[in-house]
């Protein structure tokens, strides 16, 4: 039955106000009037809450915009149907959870029944809803359904949450509070006692006068109580000669600095003078900078002297254990030093003591080790140290004035910069081997292409040649030409920083025998050989062309080094990186598995073995090679994630040990099969190499389309439907060729794909599913033949 205006107005007028200044007697009658009226309505979706009325079967009869945008779904897809499970599907359980509110307020009073869920939004945040459900009466006053009201309480629950949190924090932090308080009542009372019974004088001045002297202290300063003290100049405790002195030593406290024990004479208020020991630092005092004095009373002669021998024996103590060296000066010679400053300049210390200063440095850089009249201390410096022999030592040098045993004297430290200098040219070093690496990389690269296309063709027509042709070996010189100049890319290549680690199961001990016979027996006058191979050394997971290469090199350098024969020594082992146990502090800790080349040749000097891994650098004669072995092999051993270190000396030899990671292989590639005379596609940009690649293709018997983009080679491949081999440059204009692999490989599953690049520093990404392989340009066309094979049957 439609309610009048007047009953409308009653309505508006009465009952308990609760949403936006609505009454729920009031939101229920509109509700009823929405679906005549479009001004009711309209009226009801402004509302920020949610207006839903059911039936007493509780099918969903009305719902406003507020709750349609809680729920997700239109109001036709709710309307007259039981969907409670449905009504908020972010609220977990939700059929228990409302079905149970919702029934229960059915059967509840007037006043109705309130219900507070949480609910999870589509971002995952938390929302808390408020559920007001009451009874609506039909004209013969049985139950007709429900008037629910949903309010968002998302933002009332956090603030009281909030409220919450915020005031545990506060019970905490008075908690803290009154604990701390009892703990400083506490100390200063615990301290006051230490103080105030020590038998050492202790005093507090600020400002220049004393605010505070402990009972010791005012027996040493003559006064009757501590209160005396207070007030008192501390100018006036100190003898004139020696003003200045403490007034130094009150500053460098007030600096922060520690100032060593000092023995001063004090005058007291009676008068009296009496030796005593003080220590002063920096502290505050209600608040304020003050500076705390520590005392020790020498008035009797035998205090004295045992302040004297204290104080010399922590100045030895202190002078030898620290690691820089110390020299004291008076009058411009040495009249103290320790250990550590004579091991610097490689002389006794008996010997430097009384030297002159001019005789620990250069004769322009004297003047700078003393202080001036009038300068109390100078900061660091660089200077130069007469060391053992004719060598010059780089230091840092400090000095400062102090007393020394009744004249003034400065006392000077220095710090020895070799070290660091060494970490210094290790660093330009490393830059100048990445510039020259980037450089060779980048050279070998663009001779790739020509090498390809020279060793390639070469190839071709020593086929159609006979043996006795006159031309055969003028070609096969170019071969072998061109092998030399594609062995010498690939150390350049590798230099660069361009040969990933490609691990696989290897018997290294027969590995290193292998490659060690193989080189010695290239040797004029093979030295005798020692092996020490670890007998506990299996198959490992270790680059097996790397591993060749370093030991190739090592073994040949060592050679070299004994011409007229000697002593080589070839070790394995496995170690393990750990904290106690890394000979390179940043390698990472783990398996490592070691060889050891060691001859016992001609060795070198600091100089050259400073060098030996600088590319192009050599001690033999011009035109006995390149310089580019044992660069490549701290390249080979650096892009392993491996460690090298060399020991040497003149005439003892030279040990080089390598530290490789044992690492995991790569998956086996397991061959395609496909027709003879099916479709091959090459994809480069080169023209002389692609038409290559073509050529040795079709004579393996395969029909070649040929593309010098990924946007051809896509066209083509479109054109001539399944593939039996895709032919792909690594790097194309625009494009990797691995991504147009797998796009292909997308369409044909399967694709067997050989990589070329010139480019060693990359590696392809295989589409899934497809035997693939990465052959490095210069290549042949035997080598084309083999790396096609690995991935399709022809």
């Amino acid at each position: 039955m439609a309610t009048s205006d007047d009953e409308l107005q009653t309505a508006t007028t009465s009952g308990e106000i609760a949403w936006g200044g609505w009454s729920l007697a009031l939101l229920g009658e509109l509700a009823r009037r929405s679906a005549d009226s479009d001004q009711f309505r309209q009226i009801l979706d402004d509302l920020d809450c949610g207006v839903l009325l059911f039936d007493a079967e509780l099918r969903a009869e009305y719902l406003n915009a507020w709750a349609r945008r809680l729920c997700g779904y239109a109001a036709s897809e709710l309307l007259g149907s039981l969907a409670l499970g449905r009504l908020i599907p972010a609220v977990p359980a939700p059929g228990a959870v409302l079905t149970d509110h919702l029934e229960a307020a059915l059967l509840a009073p007037a006043a109705g029944l309130t219900l507070a869920v949480e609910a999870v939004g589509d971002a995952g945040q938390g929302r808390w809803l408020r559920w007001t459900s009451r009874p609506r009466s039909s004209p013969d006053g049985t139950v007709a359904g429900l008037l629910t009201i949903v309010t968002d309480e998302t933002a009332r629950h956090q603030a009281e949450q909030q409220r919450d949190r915020l005031a545990s924090r506060l019970a905490a932090a008075r908690q803290q509070a009154d604990r701390l308080g009892a703990e400083l009542a506490h100390a200063e009372e615990r301290y006051r006692g230490l103080v105030d019974h020590n038998p050492n004088p202790i005093a507090v001045a600020q400002d220049g006068r004393l605010v505070y002297a402990n009972p010791a202290a005012a027996r040493l300063l003559g006064a009757a109580s501590p209160q005396e003290l207070v007030g008192h100049p501390l100018r006036a405790t100190i003898s004139v000669e020696h003003r200045g002195l403490v007034q130094a030593r009150l500053d460098r406290a007030a600096s922060g600095e520690l100032n060593p024990p000092q023995v001063i004479p004090l005058v007291g208020l009676d008068g009296q003078t009496r030796l005593a020991e003080s220590q002063s630092l920096q502290v505050h005092h209600d608040g304020r900078p003050a500076v705390l004095i520590v005392g020790r009373d020498l008035s009797s002669a035998e205090h004295a002297a045992q302040a004297l021998s204290d104080s010399e024996t922590r100045f030895r103590a202190l002078a030898e254990a620290t690691s820089e060296g110390i020299v004291v000066l008076a009058a411009g010679r040495v009249v103290d030093l320790n250990d550590q400053f004579a091991a610097l300049v490689g002389r006794a210390r008996d010997e430097l003591l009384d030297l002159p200063a001019d005789a620990l440095l250069p004769a322009d850089e004297v003047g700078q080790l003393g202080l001036p009249p009038g300068v109390r201390e100078r900061g660091l410096r660089e200077m130069r140290l007469r060391g053992p022999g004719e060598r010059e030592v780089r230091v840092e040098v400090r000095s400062r004035a102090m007393p020394w045993r009744g004249q003034d004297a400065t006392i000077c430290t220095f710090h020895d910069l070799t070290a660091r200098h060494r970490a210094e040219w290790q660093l330009r070093e490393a830059a100048k081997l990445s510039a020259i690496g980037q450089l060779s990389a980048w050279a070998a690269h663009h001779y790739n292409n020509l090498l390809t296309v020279i060793e390639g063709y070469t190839e071709f027509l020593l086929q159609d040649l006979p043996a006795d042709d006159p031309r055969y070996h003028d070609l096969a010189e170019v071969q072998g030409a061109a092998s030399r100049a594609t062995a010498l890319t690939r150390q350049l290549l590798a230099i660069g920083r361009g040969q990933p680690p490609r691990p696989t199961a290897v018997a290294v001990n027969d590995a290193v025998r292998e490659q060690t016979a193989l080189e010695l027996a290239l040797t004029r006058v093979p030295p005798q050989v020692s092996y020490e191979l670890s007998p506990c050394i299996g198959e490992l997971q270790v680059d097996r062309h790397h591993l060749a290469q370093v030991l190739q090199q090592l073994v040949r350098n060592a050679c070299q080094a004994m011409p007229d024969g000697g002593l080589l020594r070839v070790a394995t082992a496995i170690v393990e990186f750990d904290e106690a146990n890394s000979p390179f502090p940043s390698a990472p800790f783990g398996r490592y598995f070691r060889l050891l080349v060691a001859d016992t040749g001609c060795g070198m000097d600091d100089a050259v073995r400073e060098r030996i891994f600088e590319p192009f650098f050599s001690t033999r004669e011009v035109g006995s090679g390149l310089g580019l072995g044992l660069a490549l092999v701290f390249s080979l051993v650096d892009q392993s994630g491996g460690w090298i270190d060399c020991r040497s000396a003149p005439g003892r030899g030279a040990s080089f040990e390598v530290y490789l990671p044992i690492g995991r292989s790569a998956e086996p590639v397991v061959p395609g099969t496909v027709a003879a005379g099916a479709v091959a596609l090459v994809v480069e940009d080169e023209p002389g190499v692609r038409r290559l690649v073509a050529r040795a293709l079709r004579e393996l018997g395969f029909e070649v389309r040929q593309a010098a983009n990924p946007g051809a080679g896509r066209e083509l491949a479109a054109e001539a439907g399944p593939l039996a081999v895709l032919v792909t440059d690594l790097m194309l204009p625009g494009e990797r060729g691995d991504q147009l692999a797998a796009d292909l490989a997308a369409a044909q599953h399967g694709l067997p794909v050989v990589f070329i690049s010139g480019y060693s520093d990359v590696d392809p990404q295989p589409p899934a599913g497809s035997p693939c392989t990465f052959l490095r340009k210069p290549f042949n066309p035997l080598e084309l033949a083999t790396a096609v094979r690995e991935v399709a049957t022809v």
